[in-house]
């Protein structure tokens, strides 16, 4: 718990660095967007804190309204260029009258998809990397002109999580 209430912190922080200078209006003059990408599921309670985290810290900033969007890539579960091609497609079609202002990674699946695809979807918006192992393989994902929060996770506290996860 502490972990995510750090990388919150965090990520609240290069958020609002990220934003402070001036955006293209998201849906309306004095507007801005935020598209958050994650590796599974929203709904698991993990990403919920992050994504709560990241909606408190938006509306904490009075001056300028942010609209939020999220995307759960899935890419865990359906791999493979096909299926990314299609996420491109879609992303494109969805978000094609919408200004993305920021785009919050959260994963090294995410990361690994904008390395090769940001370029295609969303050229202009800043990247702040979420919850990536600070590992030498890690940072070359990551696009020029970007930040990111490291997991400092121990790999003792990785196999006590997945025994805890999937227990014998």
């Amino acid at each position: 718990m502490r972990m995510v209430i750090a990388i919150k912190r965090l990520l609240i922080v290069c958020l609002f660095a990220t934003l402070a200078h001036d955006c293209p209006a998201a849906d309306g003059p004095g507007q801005r967007s935020i598209l958050v990408l994650e590796d599974a599921d929203f709904r698991s309670p993990f990403y919920s804190e992050i994504f709560s985290g990241i909606r408190t810290a938006a509306k904490e900033n009075g001056q300028i309204h942010t609209v939020i969007y999220g995307e759960s890539l899935d890419l865990a579960r359906f791999p493979g260029p096909d299926y990314e091609e299609s996420l491109v497609g879609h992303l494109k079609t969805k978000y094609a009258h919408r200004s993305i202002d920021v785009i919050v990674s959260i994963g090294v699946a995410s990361a690994r998809f904008l390395q090769g695809r940001k370029h295609d979807i969303w050229p202009a918006a800043p990247v702040v990397y979420g919850f990536v192992p600070d590992l030498p393989e890690t940072r070359a994902l990551f696009l020029p002109g970007t930040t990111a929060i490291f997991a400092k996770v121990s790999p003792a506290q990785i196999l006590t999580a997945a025994r805890a996860a999937f227990p014998t």
